[in-house]
């Protein structure tokens, strides 16, 4: 059978309408209205590195359109899958801001003119001029650090639109966005000792500083409390406690802006807040020293207890203890305060007033022991001839000073003793005490004239 070879010139004409149409449909489309969004510097995701570490840096991504529609046309943002480490644990929207490099379009409207977080919903970025020319222009992203309130390895997604502002044709692109942190949350401390203790005795001569150092560090943006409390009284041997007021405390450190207090202050024996910041790491000094004065009225010996301080974040608590053992030294002395000239009565007549010299007698001591005071006349009243004055008008007399506990002897005026006397006898406990002594000289009829003087000698003892 032999073919019929003929060419069908209506066939190749409507084959060749129909290949143009196959052809020219598709590249009518594509020149619509395109963007194309790509990382400067090269890539396709947004690569941050490890936020707070020198290798991390911001992003800037550039912009390019495409358009042939002759309308205006906007660009949006948002975040279509939220930030989460590899624990599923998710940031606010807060911890990525974007903000546009003014000027680095060629027309339209270029939005974001400061740093401002993405949201979920549309973020308007770009508005082209009226005839919808094509464009380019750059953006910044920047991770805020202050907003990383967990750590780890975050993925998230961006997507953004392109659309005509009267029309229904767009073009989408998403971005894949990577960042981690650069650490754990981390509490140290150490003291002045170089251990987990801190040791500070009575009138220590010359100062030495005793301090105790908290530092924090990879604080990821959240609000940092230092608490200070005595979680366990100073106490003795026998269980006598010290108040918490003799220890004085001072905060010192690079950031004072951030010490809730601000001058030397007593300590107390409930929580109180030190310090506040949402730095990434910071550390301060609380130095002590002892109130001398408040220590005269406890007894000596060592005195041991717990320090506490808490380092808190929303997330989590840090919790360091320093030992402390405050040291009294024993004190057990006699202070006498003379008048002026000593005990001495000048210009003394028969026919003149009585003479009056009046000494004050403190006992300092913390050694809880019962005790006593006595005196000794330790030569006769006489004048500068060697007249000796009758004693029986040499007179003594004591007060006891307010706030003073004991018993003293001579409540009302008696002759003065040449021998030995026992002036004042202690509280119990041994309490510290103040009296006065008042000697009188009162002339009489046949005395010889002059200044008589003697010389007093008080003592200290236990009993």
């Amino acid at each position: 059978m032999i073919k019929d070879c003929r060419f069908n010139h209506q066939f190749y004409f409507n084959f060749l309408g129909i290949l143009c149409a196959i052809f020219l449909m598709p590249a009518l489309a594509a020149a619509a209205l395109g963007l194309n969004v790509r990382p400067v510097g090269g890539g396709r995701d947004m690569h941050f590195g490890k936020i707070g570490t020198p290798s991390s840096q911001n992003k800037e991504i550039r912009f390019r359109i495409t358009s042939d529609e002759n309308t205006q046309y906007q660009i949006f943002q948002r975040i279509i899958e939220p930030f989460a480490n590899e624990r599923g644990e998710v940031l606010g929207r807060q911890v990525i801001l974007s903000s546009s490099i003014q000027g680095s379009n060629g027309s339209g409207t270029l939005y974001l003119q400061g740093a401002e977080r993405l949201g979920f919903t549309d973020q308007l970025i770009y508005t082209s001029s009226q005839l919808g020319d094509s464009d380019n222009f750059k953006i910044v992203y920047k991770i805020n650090e202050f907003e990383l309130t967990q750590s780890g390895n975050f993925f998230g997604r961006i997507l953004y639109t392109i659309r005509p502002v009267r029309g229904t044709s767009l073009d989408e692109v998403i971005f894949n966005v990577f960042f981690g942190t650069s650490g754990e949350f981390t509490v140290d401390s150490k003291t002045s000792t170089g251990t987990n203790s801190l040791r500070l005795e009575g009138d220590r001569q010359p100062f030495e500083d005793e301090y105790v150092e908290i530092s924090f560090d990879e604080n990821l943006g959240n609000e940092v409390r230092i608490y200070q409390e005595l979680a366990e009284d100073l106490v003795n041997d026998s269980y006598e406690k010290l108040e918490p007021g003799l220890l004085i405390f001072t905060i010192t450190g690079e950031n004072e802006e951030n010490f809730y207090i601000q001058n030397t202050a007593g300590f107390q024996k409930k929580r109180e807040l030190l310090y506040e910041s949402k730095e990434h790491d910071d550390r301060i000094k609380v130095h002590f020293e002892l109130d001398d004065e408040q220590l005269a009225g406890y007894k000596a010996g060592n005195y041991n207890g717990i320090i506490r301080y808490i380092v808190e974040t929303k997330q989590l608590e840090r919790v360091v203890d320093v030992r402390v053992s405050v040291e009294i030294q024993p004190t057990f002395k006699l202070v006498i305060e003379y008048p002026d000239g000593g005990v001495s009565f000048q210009k003394l007549l028969p026919h003149l007033p009585p003479q009056v010299r009046e000494m004050v007698v403190k006992v300092q001591t913390n050694l809880g022991k019962p005790y006593a005071v006595s005196q000794v006349i330790r030569d006769p009243l006489a004048n500068e001839k060697g007249n000796e004055f009758d004693h029986r008008f040499f007179m003594i007399k004591q007060i006891l000073v307010e706030g003073s506990s004991g018993t003293i002897q001579f409540p009302e005026y008696e002759p003065v003793s040449l021998d030995d006397s026992s002036l004042f006898y202690s509280d119990e406990e041994g309490s510290s005490a103040e009296f006065k002594v008042i000697y009188k000289l009162i002339p009489y009829g046949n005395m010889k004239a002059g200044t008589y003087k003697s010389q007093v000698v008080y003592s200290l003892g236990e009993i």
